[in-house]
């Protein structure tokens, strides 16, 4: 599920954006999952001139941490094989793709 509110005032816009993920398996073989989560994010643009704008956003508003995508190295494990395999690792996952940090960005956008 997507959430995009935006509001736009003269020349200034604000946003936000709300993304919910289920439980989702991180593995082919169903054996390791991601808990549910929301992605978040909020910014606002300025257009200044027709030809500059400024912008702010803000990335995961919710300061989550966590893994997204996949873990290749547990693809082929058993459910019991993927469990030793935490434990080994000391409960945590080593590899994997993890959800953005927060984080605050700003921009500048000149048209010729």
């Amino acid at each position: 599920m997507e959430i995009d509110p935006s509001y736009t005032w003269k020349d200034l816009r604000l946003w936000a954006s709300a993304r919910y993920f289920s439980k989702q398996t991180v593995s082919r073989s169903n054996t390791l999952y991601i808990a549910p989560r929301w992605e978040t994010f909020a910014g606002l643009n300025y257009q200044v001139n027709p030809s500059l704008s400024i912008s702010a956003t803000v990335v995961n508003l919710l300061n989550q941490s966590g893994i997204s995508g996949s873990v290749d190295a547990t693809n082929l494990y058993t459910e019991e094989e993927a469990k030793d395999y935490i434990n080994r690792a000391g409960g945590l996952l080593m590899t994997g793709t993890y959800i953005r940090p927060f984080t605050v960005e700003f921009g500048l956008k000149y048209n010729f």
